[in-house]
């Protein structure tokens, strides 16, 4: 894995927050990289692929968005860009 996902895992944190943050880490690359994708295939014209590369981020972001509503309410705060990268 990458060296900054590692140290997020090898923080002195609680290990909630290490999750929280190594999951976040790992949507925020995974949107980038379809974000990037999305703006090729625009630029190519490849309607099909495009279609499924956005059907991809919205269920990612959608993935991210249960796991901000269980964080919530297991521990009573919102998940923000505090524990992000």
């Amino acid at each position: 894995m990458q060296p900054e996902f590692e140290a997020i895992l090898a923080a002195d944190q609680p290990e909630l927050e290490k999750v929280t943050r190594a999951f976040q880490w790992i949507i925020a690359e995974h949107t980038t990289h379809s974000r990037h994708e999305i703006e090729l295939l625009r630029a190519l014209g490849d309607q099909e692929n495009l279609v499924k590369e956005q059907i991809k981020l919205a269920a990612i972001e959608h993935a991210l968005s249960i796991y901000a509503f269980c964080y919530q309410r297991a521990t009573g705060r919102r998940l923000g860009n505090e524990q992000s990268r």
